[in-house]
């Protein structure tokens, strides 16, 4: 019953830990004039199109260190293991778009 306690414990600490979990995603290249991007993950590439949000400074130049992402419109996944259907899940599209975020404030 101990052992019990202790796994559901772990669980429950597990599935309400906040921090990203980075499933070896690396963002490769940003383009913010076309709000494209290409990011790999082992020998698969992934190149995605997306709509963004980008918020302006008190001066009104651009600032690209502040930006949301507010839709992913185009997903293209190439050279996974040969596999042609690859569909990325949810919690891939949303960890993707958080490092293409994170990958264009840290550029700006």
């Amino acid at each position: 019953m101990k052992k019990l306690i202790t796994l559901v414990a772990a669980l429950t600490m597990t599935a309400c830990t906040t921090a990203p979990i980075n499933k070896g995603f690396i963002v490769e290249s940003v383009n913010t004039d076309k709000n494209t991007a290409v990011i790999m993950r082992g020998d698969m590439e992934v190149l995605i199109e997306f709509d963004a949000r980008y918020f302006k400074d008190g001066d009104g130049y651009q600032n690209w260190r502040d930006v949301e992402i507010k839709q992913v419109t185009d997903v293209v996944v190439n050279g996974f293991d040969d596999e042609e259907d690859y569909q990325l899940s949810f919690d891939e599209v949303s960890e993707i778009v958080s490092l293409v975020e994170t990958k264009i404030r840290e550029e700006g």
